[in-house]
């Protein structure tokens, strides 16, 4: 299997988890909510982990929207429209079998390497925005809302890239871990914000 292949799998793999510790299977499903403000409104998520699926429900005074993300198709919905968020694998040139990354927590994370995306496809407000990118590249809701809350509006699209970190992959410590970076084009060139770093999740092994 050569480099860009399993790039592709690990990466599907991180795809189902989001900024908590989550599982790969139905059995240990859970739910995480978290209230963040938006202007002057209080906007509640509800993120649920099923397998491979993220389901996130964004509460904003009457209005409910739902974003769900499947890591094995690579769909994206939006009350149940199909959003193109069009992931694919980036060359990363720092990219090697040895290079490691030091986290804050004192485990030695392996670049697995760089993918990208966007949200091309439906007409996003902030608060979901926010949702569709959290629950691709588990970027924390209230570090892309900061990005984004001067952003979003004017245009259709945000791109975004982000690298997956791996440590002790397919042991009862895996860990993983992404950065992730906003764009305002196609080319990736005019930044939004600076780099998310998202928290260190644990990966549980399938069928566990």
């Amino acid at each position: 299997m050569n480099h860009y292949k399993k790039l592709a799998v690990a990466s599907m793999t991180a795809f189902a988890l989001l900024a908590s510790p989550l599982t790969l299977h139905a059995s240990s499903a859970r739910v995480t909510t978290e209230t963040v403000t938006i202007g002057s409104e209080k906007v509640t998520y509800q993120t649920q982990i099923t397998g491979p699926v993220t389901t996130i429900k964004v509460y904003e005074s009457e209005k409910v929207s739902v974003v769900v993300y499947n890591s094995n198709s690579n769909e994206l919905t939006i009350d149940g429209a199909k959003v193109g968020n069009n992931i694919q694998v980036l060359k990363d040139k720092k990219s090697s079998k040895n290079q490691m990354n030091l986290s804050a927590a004192g485990d030695n994370f392996k670049l697995i390497g760089t993918l990208k995306g966007d949200t091309s496809g439906a007409r996003l407000h902030l608060a979901v925005a926010c949702a569709a990118i959290s629950a691709i590249t588990k970027a924390p809701y209230n570090a892309i809302l900061a990005a984004l809350s001067a952003y979003v509006g004017l245009q259709d699209v945000v791109w975004y890239s982000y690298t997956l970190y791996d440590s002790n992959p397919m042991t009862q410590n895996w860990k993983q871990y992404t950065v992730t970076q906003l764009y305002a084009d196609s080319n990736y060139s005019k930044k939004i914000g600076s780099k998310i770093t998202s928290p260190i999740y644990k990966v549980d092994l399938p069928n566990s």
